[in-house]
């Protein structure tokens, strides 16, 4: 009943079983590489997501920050719009008037702390007729001062 195959057929299935059994093992393989390679995509997937994350968490901080920034300095800038100048004091006049002739016989170098105390003590030694003079233009920037004061208040409108 049970008859033998000829050598060659029996090679030949051989050959077939380990064909398939290789075909097989290089399909388990190439899912398996699929498998790693999907992990892999995911894992760089989810890092790639965390950073984009990260940064917008950092990007939003700076905008926030900078935001602030700039209300500040239109707060500031709106303010100085509508507030006068403050008035000079006599030395400051003379500072004013004189800084540019200082400038010019020391060197470019020269600090204005430095030049201001050069011109502190050159106002210091001024003639009186000049300190009286600059004291003179003190009181009319003051004036000044206290007109664009008072027309600053009378325009400011309060709501109830």
């Amino acid at each position: 009943l049970f008859q033998q195959q000829p050598p060659q057929q029996q090679q030949f299935a051989q050959q077939q079983q380990q064909q398939q059994f290789a075909l097989q093992q290089q399909q388990d393989v190439e899912r398996l590489l699929l498998q790693d390679e999907n992990l892999a995509l995911k894992a760089i997937s989810n890092a790639v997501v965390a950073e984009v994350e990260r940064l917008k968490d950092a990007n939003q901080a700076q905008l926030t920050a900078q935001t602030a920034k700039h209300a500040e300095e239109l707060k500031s800038i709106s303010k100085r719009l509508h507030e006068p100048k403050k008035p000079r004091d006599a030395l400051r006049c003379f500072m004013r008037r004189n800084v540019r002739e200082l400038r010019k016989k020391y060197p470019p170098g020269t600090t204005e702390t430095k030049l201001k105390h050069i011109l502190k003590e050159m106002f210091q030694q001024a003639p009186s007729d000049v300190q009286t003079q600059m004291s003179r233009l003190a009181e009319q920037d003051k004036a000044r001062y206290e007109k664009e004061l008072r027309d600053r208040n009378n325009s400011i409108i309060f709501l109830p």
